[in-house]
């Protein structure tokens, strides 16, 4: 029976999907080293040795049983002759790029890029869920930037609302109409604090204006 690499119905626990990316990649839980979780959804674990494609293919049965098992996997730095593998949990195949994990044939598509038997599948905006034009890759395209500049749903329109309130806020503060006036303000304060002296308030004030030049 071909193991499949979706499932039908909800999704089983991190754990099982964990011990099953585990079990694969050393023969067996009985093979694998010990396990440190550090959260409910986030493991940890050193391989002794190296991982390689081929001939001991461990890091290519890590990267198709975590496709299989809808878990990301990642490899970093441990002690000498360690590698240490980090299993965190995903929820699905759908949804924004830091919750879904997508199956095997996916990752084939994606990398193959389309044929006749596979078609590519359509990109789309994770967050908006704009479908972009055929071919366009998945980084590094003017139409990724000029999207992301005005999708209403990416995190940036948040960053901006927020700076867009401090901006206002600081204007009332420093009592300027636009960013344009922000030198004559600076030069008035400074002025004024070589006639009357108030160093506290002084530097507050030119720490106001120089926040408000940086939300330009």
């Amino acid at each position: 029976m071909e193991p499949t690499s979706t499932f039908p119905e909800a999704l089983p626990p991190f754990s099982e999907r964990a011990e099953a990316v585990i079990a694969e990649v050393f023969g067996g839980l009985h093979n694998a080293p010990k396990v440190r979780k550090v959260r409910d959804d986030y493991w940890k674990l050193n391989a002794y040795g190296g991982l390689a494609t081929f001939d001991d293919s461990r890091l290519t049965t890590l990267v198709f049983a975590a496709h299989r098992h809808c878990v990301r996997a990642e490899i970093d730095h441990s002690g000498p002759r360690r590698v240490k593998i980090i299993l965190s949990d995903r929820k699905g195949r759908t949804g924004s790029m830091f919750t879904r994990h997508p199956d095997l044939q996916e990752a084939l598509n994606i990398y193959y890029g389309a044929t006749p038997e596979q078609p590519k599948r359509t990109l789309t905006c994770v967050y908006c869920g704009q479908e972009y034009p055929d071919q366009t890759p998945a980084h590094g395209a003017q139409v990724l930037t000029e999207h992301i500049r005005t999708c209403i749903k990416h995190p940036l329109r948040a960053a901006e609302a927020k700076i867009e309130r401090l901006r206002k806020a600081l204007m009332r503060i420093t009592n300027v109409e636009s960013l344009d006036e922000i030198p004559a303000m600076e030069q008035m304060v400074k002025t004024l604090a070589s006639t009357q002296p108030d160093p506290d308030g002084a530097a507050a004030a030119l720490d106001a204006l120089a926040a408000l030049r940086e939300t330009a």
